[in-house]
């Protein structure tokens, strides 16, 4: 999902993705280190800061970790800010 920041100087978009490319269907089938647990953990949202000139981007943050079964980005109008990701059974407040 991509949406854009509200309040920002400058155009601030987000975008989350799953690099992962899993569902909840269908967990990553790749082993895990050893001594470490399974993490159903492989959603990532970045926020990317858009220059009209010369028409470059540049990664402002991003945060990896967020739930697999993430489906929706939703940014929110200040005061509060920043935005929310909505999966099943979470909702996770970006700011």
């Amino acid at each position: 999902d991509v949406g854009f920041l509200h309040g920002r100087a400058t155009p601030t978009a987000l975008v989350l993705a799953d690099p992962r490319q899993t569902w909840p269907g269908r967990s990553d089938r790749r082993q895990p280190p050893p001594d470490t647990r399974w993490n159903p953990s492989t959603c990532e949202v970045g926020a990317l800061v858009l220059s009209p000139l010369p028409r470059t981007g540049a990664l402002l943050w991003r945060r990896q970790g967020l739930p697999s079964n993430s489906t929706a980005l939703l940014p929110l109008p200040l005061p509060l800010g920043g935005a929310l990701v909505v999966s099943d059974n979470a909702l996770v407040w970006l700011d």
